[in-house]
């Protein structure tokens, strides 16, 4: 009967620790809230013509690359899915990508002057014939 007696207070004293605690001043710890990203590359093939950017309310990422990333780490986080066809200095600065498991497909990446990216377009590569 004592042991069980010793337990509940135990029991009791380990309850109100924490509003003593509290009673002393100290507060809980704010808790952060953290963002969390959709990637759409594994959907790619179901939306066909993707364009994310700073402006969608969800925020997206897509094969880890996410809108912010430095321009260095862009090529890095896309390797080995994608292989750099074109760096477009003349009209931007712009990286022109290719899907290595859709070769038809095409992904370009666009950086603000602080060479971060600001915006991600994949999309077919849509070819025409002159008759």
């Amino acid at each position: 009967m004592k042991k069980n007696q010793l337990i509940a207070t135990m029991l009791l004293g380990l309850c109100l620790l924490p509003g003593l605690t509290l009673a002393q001043g100290q507060t809980l710890p704010e808790t952060t809230t953290a963002t969390v990203w959709q990637d759409l590359y594994y959907s790619r093939q179901e939306k066909k013509d993707l364009t994310i950017s700073s402006d969608n309310k969800i925020p997206h990422s897509f094969y880890g690359l996410q809108i912010g990333d430095k321009k260095s780490d862009a090529l890095k986080k896309l390797r080995p899915a994608f292989k750099l066809m074109y760096e477009l200095k003349a009209i931007g600065n712009e990286y022109l990508l290719t899907d290595v498991v859709y070769p038809d497909y095409y992904l370009t990446l666009m950086f603000d002057e602080n060479d971060r990216l600001f915006m991600m377009i994949y999309q077919e590569n849509k070819k025409y014939e002159l008759q």
